[in-house]
C-alpha cells in the first residue's frame, strides 16, 4: 500500500495493539451521524466495512475507513478513494478509472440528494475494492465489492432516469360539415398542449373523423382538414410542427355506428394521442 493515504496516521500507530487501532471504530460505533442523509449513510456503510476489515485483522485499513466514517458522521464532505494512492495492478486501473469517473458524474448529477442510501453504498464499495485489489488474494472479495458496486450504480441510473411520458388522448368535436374550433373545443386542445409540453420530447398524433353524411372521398378530406385544424391551434400554443402527425380516417372508424348518411355528433371529431 501506498505511504500517501497514511499522512494523517501517526508512524506509532504502527506499533499499536489491536485494542489501540480500533480506537477510531469505537468511535464511530458510539458516534450519531449527523449532517445530510448522504453522510449520514455513509458514516454507516463505512462502520460496516471498517468493522469488516477489523474481523480481518486488517487493522490499518480498518482504521482508514473508520476515520472516513467519523468524518462522515460529522456531516463533513467524504470523497471515495484516490486510485493512484494505492498498490493495485496497473491492467484494473483503466476500468477503476472509468467506473469512478461514472459514480462522480451521477454524484454530480445530485445522486447523493435523490438517492442517498444508494450513493453510499457504491461509494463505499468502490473503496472496498479498490482496497480488496491492493490486498490481492481474497478473489471473492474483490468479486463481491465489484458486483455490489456496479449494481449499485445500476440502481442510481434507474432512479435517476427521468420518467417516461406518460400517454394521453384527448378528444375534440365539431359542428356538422365544419372545421372550425368550438370554444369547448379549444379548453381541451389547451390542456393538451400543457400535457404535451410538460412531458417533452413526445410526439403527437392527430386523427380526425367524420359522420357518414357526404361521399367517403369527401369525409376523407373533412378528416385530415379537421386534424389540420388542431394541429394550427397547437402549434399556435407553442408546439413544434415536426412533433405533429396528422392522419384522416374520414368515416371508416366511427365512434358511432351508424348506417350511411346519418349525422352523429359524436362521429365528427379529432383525436390527440400525446406518445
Amino acid at each position: 500500500m501506498k505511504a500517501s493515504r497514511f499522512a494523517a496516521v501517526s508512524v506509532m500507530a504502527l506499533t499499536l495493539s489491536a485494542c489501540g487501532t480500533t480506537f477510531d471504530l469505537n468511535e464511530l460505533k458510539e458516534t450519531k451521524p449527523t449532517g445530510s442523509p448522504f453522510t449520514q449513510a455513509l458514516s454507516r456503510e463505512y462502520l460496516a466495512f471498517a468493522e469488516s476489515e477489523a474481523q480481518q485483522y486488517d487493522w490499518m485499513d480498518q482504521q482508514v475507513f473508520a476515520r472516513k466514517g467519523l468524518a462522515a458522521a460529522r456531516g463533513e464532505s467524504i470523497a471515495p478513494v484516490v486510485i493512484a494512492e494505492w498498490d493495485v495492478e496497473a491492467a484494473v486501473v483503466p476500468e477503476l478509472t472509468s467506473a469512478r469517473a461514472t459514480m462522480m458524474e451521477l454524484f454530480a448529477q445530485t445522486a447523493t440528494a435523490k438517492v442517498p442510501a444508494l450513493s453510499a453504498t457504491a461509494q463505499v464499495k468502490f473503496d472496498c475494492w479498490v482496497e480488496q485489489l491492493e490486498e490481492g488474494w481474497q478473489t471473492d472479495h474483490i468479486a463481491a465489492c465489484r458486483k455490489d458496486f456496479y449494481t449499485a450504480i445500476e440502481a442510481i441510473k434507474a432512479a435517476m432516469k427521468p420518467p417516461a411520458p406518460t400517454a394521453a388522448k384527448f378528444q375534440v368535436f365539431f359542428d356538422f360539415n365544419s372545421t372550425k374550433i368550438t370554444p369547448a373545443a379549444a379548453a381541451i386542445i389547451s390542456e393538451a398542449a400543457q400535457r404535451a409540453k410538460g412531458k417533452a420530447p413526445v410526439q403527437l398524433l392527430i386523427t380526425g373523423h367524420a359522420d357518414t353524411v357526404g361521399s367517403p372521398a369527401y369525409n376523407q378530406r373533412l378528416s385530415v382538414q379537421r386534424a389540420n385544424a388542431v394541429r394550427a391551434l397547437l402549434v399556435h400554443q407553442g408546439l413544434g410542427v415536426d412533433r405533429i402527425e396528422i392522419i384522416g380516417k374520414g368515416e371508416s372508424d366511427l365512434l358511432v355506428p351508424t348506417k350511411d348518411g346519418t349525422p352523429e355528433a359524436q362521429n365528427r371529431r379529432a383525436v390527440i394521442n400525446i406518445r
